[in-house]
């Protein structure tokens, strides 16, 4: 489980600082420019943290782990949730810098996704 854990939050992190380049490729000043470059650093850091941390645990189930450790992935999974919330609300606003009607277009997609996101991870963290 935690290998699976660990490709996913390196892709999605990868992702998250690929949309991080291309947006600081882009020559604007607008504050909603900066809010994403901040909130994409911040998304490609906690899947970065989730890759190490997780890659540390190795073959291990999570039967096999004592309660440090435990803890510590409970820990990992709330800040990839968290994660995954950030990058979803990244896409959600990524429309605005394209014009008005793509970004209102975008922002009824980010909050289906999220609606799905809360509804797939309804009772994960116990």
């Amino acid at each position: 489980m935690f290998e699976q854990l660990t490709l996913v939050s390196a892709l999605l992190g990868g992702f998250a600082l690929t949309f991080l380049g291309a947006i600081l490729s882009q020559n604007d000043t607008k504050k909603l420019t900066s809010a994403m470059v901040i909130i994409s650093a911040l998304t490609a850091t906690m899947f970065f943290l989730c890759t190490l941390g997780w890659a540390l645990f190795g073959k291990a189930s999570v039967e096999d782990l004592n309660e440090l450790a435990r803890s510590k992935h409970k820990y990992l999974f709330i800040i990839f949730i968290f994660g995954i919330v950030l990058f979803n609300v990244l896409l959600a606003m990524s429309g605005w810098m394209r014009s008005r009607n793509v970004g209102i277009t975008t922002i009824i997609i980010g909050v289906f996704s999220f609606l799905s996101l809360m509804f797939l991870f309804k009772g994960s963290i116990s």
